[in-house]
């Protein structure tokens, strides 16, 4: 994703587009921004889950599990917009970002799939807060 991000972020800058840079449009921008944020916020929830497993072995596989499957949805879904920012240009070998946004999609599934995982740590949640619907316990 951050690899995508910065490769859209140079584009943005350097494409003139009705007489500016596209950076400078509004929705080019906020598609970036957002990337940008996504990009803290996925690594900090990655941070958190291995500083966990490094102080507490094996450590919290609720925030483990939930640290892969935020950062690859997220992946997913901004390298995707990175391909809009740009445009034609996405789609094409010639750009690494077209790579990228395929690469993206395999992390759903590498290491077991994100709806699997999300079992496993909904259960394991489950079981720590001592909730249970009433259906499950049947």
């Amino acid at each position: 994703m951050r690899a995508a991000y910065e490769h859209a972020l140079q584009h943005a800058r350097e494409r003139v587009q009705w007489g500016r840079p596209i950076i400078e449009h509004q929705h080019v921008s906020k598609k970036l921004f957002e990337c940008y944020q996504a990009i803290e916020a996925a690594r900090a929830y990655l941070w958190k889950g291995s500083w966990l497993s490094k102080e507490r072995f094996p450590g919290d596989l609720k925030t483990s599990l939930g640290a892969k499957t935020f950062a690859t949805e997220l992946a997913v879904k901004h390298t995707t917009e990175m391909v809009q920012v740009l445009g034609g240009y996405g789609i094409s070998r010639e750009y690494p970002v077209e790579k990228y946004a395929r690469d993206a999609l395999l992390l759903r599934i590498m290491d077991g799939t994100n709806e699997t995982l999300m079992n496993k740590a909904q259960s394991t949640w489950t079981e720590r807060t001592g909730w249970a619907p009433e259906r499950w316990t049947r």
